[in-house]
């Protein structure tokens, strides 16, 4: 049996609820915040506060993923759900085929026909869709470029502080360093994008990691996304 004694940079009301390691960094987890330590010294690599929830997160031979805070418009990847049309037609097949049309320059969509639709019947939901009326979403607050762009409370593409469900952000664990993620000079981002409506509840990375699972919390619905 392996107990951990001390990690830096986690205190005594920072209990560690989940430990993950790979070739290169440890990731360990408690209820607020995410930390990175080089897996040789041990030595802190990034720390992630400005989460939406510790858990779940998934860690694969080089990325991690976990359930941003919210998104952020300047580093979102193409494609992900359309939250307008699954709010509007909440039905699991509708939800489905809707997000198989969704396409990203970083995440790709995989498994259309993960219910044994034809080819023609996705047509004429696609069809049905572009048929929908489309609903004006507000333009974004001017982002102000005098504000810290060091701080993990700085959050490019919104003004707003609330949490938003359904957020997924990719990292490469090898090039992230600091507190910040949403950085305008970042290169550890792979992809940034809305998985789902409600709160994220399971990510999974596939033993490659190149094939990563999400599921929401209600377990109705769940993308098999390959990463590029």
């Amino acid at each position: 049996m392996i107990k951990v004694i001390n990690l830096p940079g986690v205190g005594l009301q920072a209990e560690p609820i989940l430990i993950e390691s790979n070739s290169s960094v440890l990731i360990c987890a408690t209820h607020t915040f995410i930390i990175g330590y080089d897996i040789i010294k041990f030595d802190e690599k990034f720390f992630l506060s400005n989460v939406y929830s510790s858990l779940p997160l998934a860690l694969s031979t080089r990325w991690l993923a976990f359930a941003d805070y919210r998104l952020h418009l300047i580093h979102q990847s193409s494609g992900g759900i359309n939250g307008n049309i699954a709010e509007q037609y909440a039905s699991y097949t509708g939800a489905v085929l809707n997000a198989a049309k969704s396409l990203s320059k970083s995440v790709v969509k995989i498994g259309e026909s993960v219910l044994g639709y034809s080819g023609q019947q996705m047509n004429n939901s696609s069809n049905f869709n572009d048929k929908l009326p489309v609903t004006k979403q507000a333009s974004s607050p001017t982002i102000n470029n005098n504000s810290n762009a060091n701080s993990s409370r700085h959050r490019l593409g919104s003004g707003k502080d609330e949490a938003q469900a359904g957020i997924v952000t990719i990292i490469d664990t090898i090039k992230l360093f600091g507190s910040t993620v949403h950085d305008e000079r970042q290169n550890w981002i792979i992809a940034h994008f809305q998985a789902h409506n409600e709160s994220i509840g399971y990510l999974q990375f596939n033993p490659s990691g190149h094939l990563l699972v999400t599921c929401d919390t209600s377990g109705h619905y769940f993308n098999v996304l390959e990463i590029q």
